[in-house]
């Protein structure tokens, strides 16, 4: 996708597609930026994420509480700068803001993992199916 992207970018435009260029141009050039940043910030974070969790001893939901902040953390580290660097002026902020709402949200993971390993438990699910 990126490799047709920077393609239909860089190469001369059909007259009639002059008028769009720029904007063709503004969008998709985020957009590869956006890709690439998605796939390494989730390679990196994930495989220091799965490190992490094979030294924590304990429960599942105690090392979800310890390996979820910082995995979201390196994600945010690496995806923010790669995709948005240059584009946004404030990415310090922007870096900050996601920061606090993805781990904010490692509460409601770990409550999704306990509900999920009693109705396992319990044999919720496969009296359903």
């Amino acid at each position: 996708m990126f490799i047709v992207n920077w393609l239909v970018i860089n190469y001369p435009p059909a007259p009639f597609w002059e008028s769009l260029q720029g904007a063709f141009a503004s969008i998709m050039g985020v957009s590869a930026r956006v890709a690439i940043a998605s796939i390494t910030a989730f390679l990196v974070s994930e495989t220091y994420d799965v490190f992490l969790v094979s030294r924590i001893g304990g429960g599942v939901l105690r090392r979800v509480g310890y390996s979820d902040p910082v995995a979201m953390t390196i994600d945010t580290l690496v995806f923010i700068p790669i995709a948005f660097y240059g584009v946004v002026p404030n990415i310090w902020l922007l870096m900050a803001s996601q920061l606090i709402v993805k781990v904010s949200l490692v509460p409601m993971t770990m409550l999704a993992v306990w509900i999920n390993r009693r109705a396992l438990q319990y044999g919720y699910v496969a009296s359903r199916a």
